[in-house]
């Protein structure tokens, strides 16, 4: 993360309503993370993210999906996360969403969709 910014008192309120404290964002690029002790893992906004980026979301049962749509209307799965008991949606992997956020100008980030195609290059190379 390359900036961060901290707050005392600010609170947020969340999708089924329960307000909680952000003591601070922490930004990769121009893309802002909240922090909140609460949490085990910082917080972005799904709307943030596909209003702001060229990215749509897809809820199946306890899962979401997060989507890059290129100018050539294809698309790559750029993350995972899942429900908890909340409703809130915890990424599976951080470090796919900071990765395409950090490099989603050049298209040179590696996807969920990479990740799959190597282990399965892997196995392939292996027997």
């Amino acid at each position: 993360m390359s900036d961060l910014i901290r707050y005392d008192d600010l609170y947020l309120t969340i999708a089924n309503s329960q307000k909680i404290r952000k003591t601070g964002i922490a930004k990769v690029g121009t893309c802002q993370f909240s922090i909140v002790p609460e949490l085990s893992k910082p917080l972005i906004s799904e709307s943030f993210l596909t209003k702001n980026f060229r990215l749509y979301t897809i809820h199946f049962e306890d899962r979401l999906f997060i989507y890059h749509y290129n100018t050539d209307s294809t698309t790559r799965l750029i993350a995972t996360a899942t429900s908890r008991d909340d409703g809130l949606y915890v990424l599976d992997n951080l470090s796919n969403i900071i990765e395409y956020l950090a490099n989603s100008n050049g298209h040179n980030y590696k996807t969920v969709d990479d990740q799959y195609k190597d282990s399965a290059l892997e196995a392939t190379e292996q027997n």
